[in-house]
């Protein structure tokens, strides 16, 4: 299957709270059966994300994207936190825009399953947004309802196989790497899992360089400092790149060279780099490693995350030599949800196809190339925004109180 690559927002700089000293210290995780040696789970792959399913109580099934980067569970939807009667151990202030300030709950009998025989305890914490601030289904392009990470990666050694899109759960203690892997040292650092990688910038410059792995974001690679900047390459783009409490954070986006893990190296990554303005400049702040590493790169390997030894473990897939791709449509589209899933563009590119086909912000897509835009297939636009050069597209939109077709062709920019 030939996935490609797009950046979409970057939640580190939304999830700022998430790595903060936590209001309950994590529990115990899940577990398995003690007569299996591990256990194997499907997953779904949106737009570049692993998504599981996790079920909640033994009642509600949801959607929760996998992120090695996440300390614990969220859950976007309290409608759901609610109907499970979830209790409530404290409100948490997560942020402001303006007057409009943000809240999450501190579920703490949220227990979870992925299987029937892999589970947690009852009281299990988890993170209930007040209302959806991340937009989760704008990122994934299909229904998600959290995300979830070192509650799994604390209780097993995890082989994410994107060759046949599954999981594979081993127990730490009697895990030993199949054959045909490669094995790196990996350092985590406050349950956060990092490598090393080389980096060959536009100007052949060589950068050995820490990076967080991000399963939870499907860029290539992203930079968060500022050093960076004198590294950006000629040919790039100014487009978003994060989300936080105030609107959108603007970046750009090149590509580099090459990037290396040892013996593997890409070739021509997209690669994402914050603005100065945006990187923390206070000298009392912790910042450990350059950037992260997405989806972009992870899933053009099976990847084995040890993270109680500190290892992690690569094997190429039929992916490893796909072209990098960025969207070559030019439209940001924010994903609403009411009764229904509304569609708004939200910004347009300068120059881009869609800006010369007379979209504009704030249009409400009704539908594209003659089918009704929904969740279900929202995703599948993302992916022909990314692999179709030269393919016609035409939507119509809600303009106040008409509809407006709009036509243009994809178009690659970098």
């Amino acid at each position: 299957m030939n996935y490609k690559v797009k950046t979409l927002y970057h939640c580190t700089i939304l999830l700022w709270f998430i790595t903060c000293p936590y209001f309950l210290k994590a529990q115990f995780g899940f577990s398995i059966p003690e007569d299996k040696k591990s256990v194997e789970i499907p997953f779904q792959n949106f737009n570049n994300l692993i998504v599981l399913e996790v079920t909640l109580k033994n009642k509600v099934t949801v959607n929760f994207i996998l992120d090695t980067s996440i300390e614990h569970t969220i859950l976007t939807e309290k409608a759901v936190g609610d109907f499970l009667k979830f209790r409530y151990a404290r409100k948490m202030r997560l942020g402001q825009n303006g007057d409009q300030v943000f809240y999450g709950h501190v579920a703490v009998d949220a227990q979870m399953s992925l299987q029937d025989s892999v589970q947690t305890g009852e009281m299990s914490s988890m993170l209930v947004l007040e209302t959806d601030y991340l937009n989760l289904a704008g990122m994934a392009g299909s229904k998600v309802h959290g995300l979830i990470g070192y509650d799994i990666f604390k209780s097993f050694v995890v082989e994410v196989d994107h060759s046949k899109q599954v999981i594979r759960l081993f127990k730490p203690d009697i895990f030993s790497a199949p054959k045909g892997y490669k094995t790196f040292e990996m350092e985590v650092v406050e349950r956060r899992p990092y490598l090393s990688s080389e980096i060959v910038f536009e100007n052949w410059e060589q950068r050995k360089m820490k990076f967080l792995l991000k399963t939870g974001a499907s860029h290539a690679v992203f930079f968060e400092d500022d050093s960076v900047e004198y590294f950006l390459p000629y040919r790039n783009l100014e487009v978003p790149i994060g989300q936080a409490f105030g609107g959108e954070i603007l970046g750009h986006i090149g590509r580099l060279r090459s990037f290396n893990i040892d013996e593997y190296t890409l070739d021509h990554p997209l690669a994402t780099f914050a603005k100065p303005e945006h990187v923390d400049q206070n000298e009392n702040s912790q910042k450990y490693g350059d950037g992260s590493i997405g989806q972009g790169i992870l899933q053009r390997f099976d990847v084995i995350y040890d993270f109680h030894h500190a290892k992690i473990y690569l094997k190429k897939n039929n992916n490893f030599s796909d072209t990098f791709e960025y969207d070559m449509s030019g439209i940001g589209i924010n994903v609403k949800q009411a009764k229904e899933y509304v569609f708004t563009i939200k910004s347009i590119r300068k120059d881009s196809p869609a800006a010369k086909s007379g979209l504009q912000i704030g249009d409400i897509i009704l539908s594209i190339n003659g089918d009704p835009l929904t969740i279900n297939n929202y995703g599948q636009y993302l992916n022909l925004f990314l692999t179709r050069e030269g393919k016609k597209v035409t939507f119509i939109v809600k303009r106040a109180a008409e509809e407006v077709e709009c036509t243009y062709r994809l178009a690659r920019f970098i």
